[in-house]
């Protein structure tokens, strides 16, 4: 589908402010959109999904893939086209449960691929996998938000973060997740070997603002430094027990991924996009002998993953779900 200067061409709901919004099983894939110069930014987001004005807002087992923008935003619109695969607003609830997104490209200042904000009081991400998109860059050198970005409608508010896998993600300057506003909770996750140009934000995580905050535990990143997660602009982040910093061993390995984005190592170096094809492509589902197997929460849910599990949950979107990878062999934890 292709719009011209407003949000919503896969779809654009609007509720009436006591309306429920649930969205499952849908397929947001390819959409365009090409924003006016000039117009207000807002009416150009949203690509995929463009969603307002519910109490709540659900969307579950949803896959956003290769949505971006066109002419003038991809040229340099000065405003930008934030939330291309999902953009949601004035909601009071707002969840992502098993969605995934990818290849999706915010080529323009301010660009994001998900974006939450605008009147929102909570955000849940539950087994999400956000894998293989860009925010930011372009001719015109944006910034962008990231490529999920949160800002809710106080530094309390809660947004919680559970077995989800940020990974291999492009952005010019800024974190693969942001919060810049809300008390967030990360748990069972990976973020691991998101690339950003420059070096003024975390590459994986970053609680950004002084209305942001974040507490995580039992999570995988790529390094215990500020080049992995950390807090800008006044945010507060908190590192509990729990935490890996080592290589998830994807199926898709970080050499190839490097190779193919034309990157010289991991971290805060420049990259090219090499084509939807390949970015929508990376497998992170993790090999026999990843870390990421029975090191989650042990106090999380496993049962939905296959035997043997382990007896504890997998880190990652496929944690706790019939796609875990599987205990090694004649191997049992056992948790006292």
């Amino acid at each position: 589908n292709y719009v011209e200067g407003v949000g919503g061409a896969g779809a654009n709901l609007n509720g009436n402010g006591v309306a429920t919004l649930t969205v499952e099983n849908c397929d947001f894939s390819a959409n365009k959109n090409n924003p006016i110069t000039g117009m207000w930014f807002d009416i150009s987001n949203g690509i995929g999904l463009f969603a307002g004005n519910f109490v709540s807002a659900a969307l579950a087992s949803c896959t956003f893939t290769n949505n971006y923008p066109t002419g003038r935003a991809s040229a340099g619109n000065r405003n930008g086209v934030t939330g291309v695969g999902a953009y949601i607003y004035k909601t009071t609830a707002v969840s992502f449960s098993e969605c995934l997104f990818r290849g999706n490209r915010a080529v323009a200042p301010q660009g994001s691929v998900v974006d939450v904000s605008g009147g929102v009081s909570s955000a849940a991400f539950t087994n999400c996998l956000f894998v293989g998109n860009q925010a930011g860059g372009g001719s015109y050198k944006g910034a962008g938000y990231g490529i999920v970005r949160v800002v809710l409608s106080s530094a309390s508010a809660p947004c919680v973060v559970k077995n989800c896998t940020v990974a291999y993600n492009l952005t010019y300057n800024r974190s693969a997740f942001v919060v810049n506003a809300g008390t967030a909770t990360v748990s069972d996750s990976m973020f691991f070997d998101n690339i950003s140009s420059l070096a003024d934000y975390p590459c994986d995580f970053a609680a950004a603002g002084v209305d942001a905050s974040a507490t995580v535990g039992y999570s995988l990143f790529t390094a215990d430094s500020d080049l992995s997660l950390g807090e800008v602009s006044d945010g507060t982040l908190s590192v509990t027990e729990g935490c890996l910093y080592k290589d998830p061993l994807f199926v898709t390995t970080a050499d190839e991924f490097k190779t193919a984005v034309k990157a010289s190592a991991i971290g805060h170096v420049s990259w090219t996009w090499p084509g939807f094809g390949v970015m929508d492509a990376f497998d992170v589902h993790v090999r026999r002998k990843s870390p990421a197997i029975d090191t989650g929460d042990p106090k999380s849910a496993y049962g939905r993953e296959p035997s043997p599990n382990g007896l504890r949950v997998n880190l990652g979107t496929y944690g706790n779900t019939p796609e875990a990878a599987l205990s090694p062999k004649g191997l049992m934890l056992i948790v006292r």
